[in-house]
């Protein structure tokens, strides 16, 4: 894994994916606002689609406008969590996981949706520069075969749940979860949770978040490793591209590994 990291410049010339979305405030009359500027009009579309389809809730920020390119919400003052383990940060993620969880979720054929495909096209990616091995490779193909349930559950999902992207209003409200960019519609619900478990999570942690959710979203337990399993092709394959070689470590498959060779 060090060669490869070591390699990485060498590949790409410096010349990795950068995000080209921008920040900007404005206030309008003693209301200030953030402006996400994304690359295109269709991204700014999907997340003003995804809000409003959530609809008006204190869990993220209220949608102001979209015009073109630029989607315009209500800043959120209040304070950033700066570790999952902070008084009550715990109950307050996973009551927020709850609600989108349980927002109107879907079950469909897996064979119906990309997920199968799109994981094996990214291990494969990570096989080709070297990530993997070829054994690695091969166990987790056959992780991701042995790994598919039947059907998927699809629905709302924050996919960027480190911890700086919530907020503890200073009104007092829930929890906010601010990126807005990152409120997903007809995700493969735990997508969230995977991107935590890299993160923050912990096993114990998982384990409370999804006592809590599983009466509401029968099946959710059976078809998680299966979502961080394809999470983790595509973040590791993601982590390569844009340079990021620090993150690049395929002991985080062992786990899956077993699981393709049973």
């Amino acid at each position: 894994m060090k060669a490869i990291r070591k390699r990485l410049r060498r590949w790409l010339g410096g010349a990795w994916l950068r995000k080209s979305q921008r920040l900007r405030f404005a206030t309008v009359n003693g209301v200030r606002c953030k402006r996400v500027v994304l690359p295109d009009t269709s991204s700014a579309i999907r997340i003003e689609r995804s809000l409003e389809a959530f609809g008006p809730s204190p869990r993220f920020p209220q949608l102001v406008a979209r015009f073109e390119n630029e989607v315009w919400v209500v800043f959120v003052p209040g304070e950033r969590l700066v570790r999952a383990d902070m008084p009550g940060a715990l109950d307050e993620i996973i009551a927020l996981y709850s609600d989108l969880y349980t927002r109107a979720p879907k079950a469909v054929a897996a064979s119906e949706t990309l997920s199968l495909q799109r994981a094996q096209q990214d291990l494969r990616f990570l096989r080709q520069v070297g990530v993997l091995d070829e054994a690695a490779w091969r166990e987790l193909t056959a992780a991701t075969e042995r790994l598919v349930p039947e059907r998927l559950w699809l629905g709302f999902d924050y996919v960027d749940p480190v911890v700086k992207n919530f907020v503890r209003p200073a009104d007092g409200g829930p929890i906010c979860a601010i990126d807005v960019e990152s409120l997903a519609q007809e995700a493969p619900l735990g997508t969230g949770v995977a991107k935590a478990a890299v993160h923050w999570l912990t096993l114990e942690q998982r384990k409370r978040l999804l006592a809590a959710i599983e009466p509401k979203v029968p099946g959710l337990s059976a078809q998680l490793p299966f979502v961080e399993l394809c999470f983790l092709a595509r973040w590791t394959k993601m982590k390569l591209l844009t340079g990021k070689s620090d993150y690049l470590d395929a002991a985080r498959f062992t786990p899956f590994r077993l699981q393709g060779s049973a």
